[in-house]
């Protein structure tokens, strides 16, 4: 959502208040990209004199993710909240110090699908497990094994422990 600060600006001590959504149906991260299956975020914009706009955003996003082991799809929901004064005039001067950040505001206009990605990115978990006790998937036959066993045969696939299973065989023979 793109919302244009310039009355905002002329207006000392003026404010805006609302409720927005996330309005990219998805997010990509790297070569990922998930879903969005919804969204519940407040905005709180206020001119507190001097060129400068204290911008409050509170709310959730919740994605679908695949599971890391199982592949199942799962719902993750980021918490998004950003707080911060920010000075019109130095917008352009502090962009170019962090020219990694992703640009949130451009000729007095706030990009709210920008800022809120920045604050989802932010905290992305490096995986996403349906449950912490995930058994995965048969590396075989693909069956999930949270669904139960499956009928392969679990024999090591390093040859090197070829001779180590005949003996374990062997003393369960005996």
């Amino acid at each position: 959502m793109l919302i244009d600060l310039k009355e905002l600006v002329e207006k000392e001590d003026s404010a805006l208040d609302r409720d927005i959504s996330f309005e990219a149906e998805t997010l990509k991260n790297g070569r990922q990209e998930y879903k969005v299956k919804e969204s519940n975020i407040h905005l709180t914009l206020t001119n507190i004199g001097h060129h400068i706009i204290s911008c409050v955003l509170s709310g959730t996003v919740t994605l679908l993710v695949p599971c890391d082991r199982c592949l199942d799809e799962i719902d993750y929901t980021s918490e998004v909240s950003f707080k911060k004064d920010i000075q019109l005039e130095k917008i352009e001067e502090i962009q170019k110090q962090t020219p990694d950040e992703l640009v949130f505001i451009e000729d007095n206009v706030l990009n709210t699908d920008v800022l809120i990605k920045n604050e989802i990115l932010a905290d992305f978990p490096m995986k996403f497990l349906c449950k912490e006790d995930c058994k995965g998937i048969c590396e075989e036959c693909g069956k999930n094994l949270n669904d139960g066993p499956c009928d392969c045969e679990n024999e090591p696939r390093d040859p090197r422990m070829a001779k180590l299973l005949e003996l374990y065989n062997e003393s369960q023979d005996d």
